[in-house]
């Protein structure tokens, strides 16, 4: 058919603008995983922790059921702070399995395709780019982790009677839990997002990626450890994301029965991530510019 003969009409809604414009990487991204079955098996599999937490809580707050089966009460964990931190614990399996499958391909299949000058080109920006892209992990890792505590926090806060030591003290200790939770699966999301766009971005090869984000993690768990052992400076073991992350919620979600002496590791361990968080932005903004050919 003739080129003259096609009837074009002007695009009738406006273009999107800001996040919702962003928002597209991580749109198309979830459209590709639709295909992936062992990733929508892990997601599920992701929200069992969640059912059996709330199974704990409700046998924890319904005393009776304990004593007509005969369980003792001590069996079953406390309510506190440390309870939510060792929730946040078990969900790390996930957030890794998720940063290791999803995150390597985000840029190196761009780079691979060589649709990145493309996608550089106006009116996506840099920055834009490097935003959409994390925010593909972030949405993801977000429902793992800080909003599956939240929603424990609500449900723990609904069904806790009234003469509890969790309603009684609700404004002065309580309430702290949510910023605890909220702040440390922020450090973790942040970290493991970081990673694997630094290293999706060093390579055109998902696959290698992957394998040099594995080894770092793993790597530098080693290294720290052994350099810890070698020197005896436990100060060592921060030098380790996995450390660092770990050392950093000891300190947040401490309670009064728990202590921690935090002396200068857990400085160590601030200053040791945000460095990391530095180098990955670095590298990631000097990769991508190096594909902004059309960019005036």
């Amino acid at each position: 058919m003739p080129v003259y003969e096609n009837k074009y009409k002007i695009r009738a809604w406006a273009a999107q603008k800001g996040l919702f414009r962003l928002l597209a990487f991580s749109r198309f991204t979830y459209l590709q995983l639709k295909d992936k079955k062992p990733v929508q098996t892990f997601f599920i599999m992701s929200w069992a922790p969640f059912i059996i937490t709330l199974g704990l809580i409700y046998l924890t707050i319904n005393v009776k059921i304990l004593d007509k089966f005969g369980i003792p009460l001590k069996v079953l964990p406390q309510i506190n702070a440390q309870f939510f931190k060792y929730y946040l614990f078990w969900q790390m399996p996930f957030v890794l399995f998720f940063t290791m499958v999803i995150g390597p391909p985000l840029i190196a299949n761009d780079i691979r395709h060589k649709a990145l000058p493309m996608i550089l080109s106006k009116p996506i920006s840099r920055a834009e780019y490097i935003l959409g892209k994390f925010l593909i992990l972030f949405i993801l890792l977000s429902m793992v982790t800080w909003m599956q505590g939240v929603l424990l926090f609500i449900a723990t806060t609904a069904a806790m009677p009234g003469e509890s030591n969790w309603l009684h003290f609700f404004w002065s200790e309580t309430i702290w839990i949510l910023p605890r939770i909220f702040i440390f699966s922020l450090i973790v999301i942040i970290t493991m997002n970081l990673l694997a766009l630094c290293f999706s971005s060093l390579t055109n090869n998902h696959r290698f990626a992957g394998v040099g984000l594995i080894m770092f993690i793993i790597g530098s768990m080693v290294v720290a450890g052994m350099a810890s052992e070698i020197f005896h400076m436990n100060i060592l073991k921060s030098l380790s994301p996995v450390f660092s992350i770990t050392n950093i919620a000891e300190f947040m979600f401490y309670t009064a029965s728990v202590s921690y002496r935090s002396g200068n590791q857990l400085v160590v361990s601030v200053v040791y991530l945000l460095l990391l968080w530095g180098v990955s932005l670095l590298v990631l903004f000097s990769r991508v510019r190096a594909f902004s050919v059309f960019r005036e």
